[in-house]
């Protein structure tokens, strides 16, 4: 909170099992003075305001949302939508209560969120009217011992405003909120959150390759091998970023299985011809999942942010394990000959 201006903390908790309760937000309007240190108090915002009471992800369109904890969406999270919770006043900052009732003039509806969104250091503020907006009715208007509330899923509208093509930066967002019940010009119409900053990354790891030698993507594993060393390429290689190594009998996806995850380190990470690569061992035990077979190698790369890249089934390479040894052989003198 050592910046002036309004400041919005969010606060939840997590149990030991990573279920995560509602988030309780507040917003603090910092003075110059007392980040500088010469006093004075945090003021809250005034009542009357609405306030953005926490956002919510979830990975697939079948899945549950959950409470986004990192304030950063990705491209998957965006894909299947980003939901805002808002927070409706319910009265002026003079305590006058405020009206929400749908206005026929404007289609039977209550009032309009508008998205707003500029890069951190701008001053000037943007929306995408038709994606970043949408008006509500009153049936849509939520309760519960913390007052009123609305949720909004936003629109997967890509390569806009509000989610550019490969993003990968902060923004401040805020949320305007238009309500019919009052004429134009007036402080009930017209209101605002406060700030708040998100950092939007839509660019996934790419051109993902493994491999196994130097000469062939196909290598053997004997008794005396119990690692493979694997090679790992892809642009937008970062520290941080997790691999996840997969083995399964070859043609068979049935037996995949996840045989190692691994997390890179800056020390991983080299550039060979302008290519960055990093390379990892493997435990030959950990591969021959079924014991001495031909296995193929899969591998999933997925950075900070959560976006995700698959490696191609015809690129897997082929591991061939065999560590059963040969028969003994056997010593005889040729017939009429002695030792």
């Amino acid at each position: 909170i050592y910046q002036p201006g309004l400041t919005t903390v969010q606060a939840w908790t997590t149990d030991v099992l990573g279920n995560a309760s509602m988030v309780t937000s507040r917003v603090f309007n910092v003075d110059p003075s007392f980040v500088s240190g010469t006093l004075t108090t945090l003021n809250p915002v005034k009542a009357g305001a609405p306030q953005v009471l926490g956002w919510y992800t979830h990975t697939s369109g079948t899945a549950d949302y959950v409470l986004d904890t990192d304030n950063t969406f990705n491209l998957m999270e965006v894909q299947n939508g980003v939901k805002l919770k808002i927070g409706l006043p319910s009265q002026t900052a003079e305590g006058v209560a405020l009206n929400w009732a749908n206005q026929s003039s404007f289609g039977g509806k209550a009032f309009k969120l508008t998205l707003q969104t500029k890069a951190t250091t701008s001053t000037v503020w943007s929306a995408d009217d038709e994606p970043a907006s949408l008006s509500f009715t009153t049936a849509q208007i939520q309760s519960d011992a913390t007052g009123n509330w609305v949720e909004w899923t936003l629109p997967k509208t890509l390569n806009s405003s509000l989610w550019p093509s490969n993003d990968q930066a902060k923004h401040d967002w805020r949320v305007l909120v238009e309500n019919y019940a009052y004429g134009a010009g007036t402080s009930s119409r017209q209101m605002e959150t406060a700030a708040f900053q998100v950092a939007v990354d839509l660019k996934a790891p790419g051109a993902l390759s493994l491999w196994v030698s130097d000469t062939s993507n196909e290598v053997s594993l004997g008794l005396n091998q119990p690692q493979l060393t694997v090679t790992v390429g892809y642009t937008g290689m970062a520290v941080g970023d997790e691999l996840v190594f997969q083995s399964q009998v070859q043609g068979d996806v049935n037996t995949s299985q996840t045989i190692m995850t691994y997390r890179l380190t800056a020390a991983d990470i080299h550039a060979v011809a302008g290519v960055s690569i990093a390379q990892v061992n493997l435990a030959r035990a950990a591969m021959a999942i079924v014991g001495d077979q031909h296995y193929q190698l899969g591998l999933t790369v997925s950075d900070a942010a959560g976006n995700s890249k698959k490696l191609a089934s015809g690129a897997s390479p082929m591991v061939i394990v065999d560590t059963s040894t040969p028969d003994a052989p056997t010593l005889a003198c040729a017939v009429g000959q002695d030792v």
